[in-house]
């Protein structure tokens, strides 16, 4: 059977890699790959640019502005389905989808 990942990961999101030989890393989603249930992570570095790669399953959403990793829960306000880190109850922020 031949069928795609299923993830709660978009592009642009900071992640955290939980498990493997680069476990402990911060950086943002770059690409998705869903028929292989890969994506690759830049790295958060200053003085080089690395991309990993390692399964979805593998990665926890980062919280930047209280320097945690989290699970992802869903809010309803109004007509809107909002994304928030369940250990701080801070919603998600969506840069990506603001810039013009």
């Amino acid at each position: 059977m031949n069928e795609k990942a299923h993830t709660h990961l978009r592009i642009g999101e900071k992640v955290k890699i939980m498990k493997g030989s680069q476990k402990g890393k911060i950086g943002e989603i770059k690409k998705i790959s869903k028929n292989r249930g890969l994506a690759f992570v830049k790295e958060e570095n200053n003085d080089e640019e690395k991309t990993l790669k390692c399964h979805v399953s593998n990665l926890s959403h980062w919280d930047s502005s209280n320097k945690v990793s989290s699970r992802i829960g869903y809010k309803i306000n109004g007509e809107k389905k909002l994304k928030y880190f369940k250990k701080t109850n801070d919603l998600v922020p969506y840069e990506r989808f603001l810039k013009v």
